[in-house]
């Protein structure tokens, strides 16, 4: 099943930063948020955080808008996470094919959070993205010789800005989900 999934960071690098919010939105034929399965949602305390990291890590939490001292008193450990995300997926899934706005990103937080062999338990190895999607039908345009679709960027909100899609809370994984579901389904009614 096709599913938008999106996470929220303490910054650029896994291994290194940890996701303290991840949700996965999963997508009817339409590619409209399933009406019979709910969205998985959850904050999670970073694993890997320290005070003396809080100079270093600002700046993604900043353009997240998440408060790490909420997260850290009220997210779920890993561990916690992990065992609610699995019921989830073992009640309502199976396979989940991602549908994300730049997949490498998302996806080795993703493995980095689960464990490879884990992550291609829940995971199929087929998945979308919009960023790539985006820059495709860049390249389409300029070898036809049309206007470049995408002039601002290729970044989510650049994206949905340009398609006419009216976006909700930016960097919230759960809206960033069905932000990315609206931009995918416009591309491709579009182009």
């Amino acid at each position: 099943m096709i599913c938008a999934l999106d996470c929220e960071t303490t910054g650029l690098i896994p291994g290194r930063h940890d996701i303290l919010q991840l949700a996965l939105v999963p997508l009817d034929d339409t590619i409209e948020p399933h009406k019979n399965i709910p969205p998985f949602r959850i904050y999670m305390k970073p694993k890997r955080f320290r005070p003396e990291d809080l100079p270093e890590i600002s700046g993604a939490l900043i353009v997240n808008k998440i408060d790490i001292n909420w997260v850290i008193r009220n997210g779920y450990t890993h561990d916690v996470a992990l065992d609610l995300f699995d019921k989830y997926i073992k009640q309502y899934l199976g396979k989940i094919q991602p549908l994300c706005q730049n997949y490498p990103f998302d996806s080795a937080f993703v493995k980095d959070w689960l464990g490879a062999e884990q992550y291609a338990v829940y995971f199929d190895r087929q998945y979308r993205d919009t960023y790539s999607l985006a820059n495709a039908l860049k390249d389409k345009a300029r070898l036809k010789g049309l206007p470049d679709p995408f002039p601002k960027s290729t970044r989510l909100t650049a994206l949905a800005e340009s398609l006419g899609i009216n976006i909700g809370n930016a960097h919230d994984a759960f809206f960033d989900c069905l932000t990315t579901a609206a931009v995918y389904k416009e591309m491709l009614l579009k182009f």
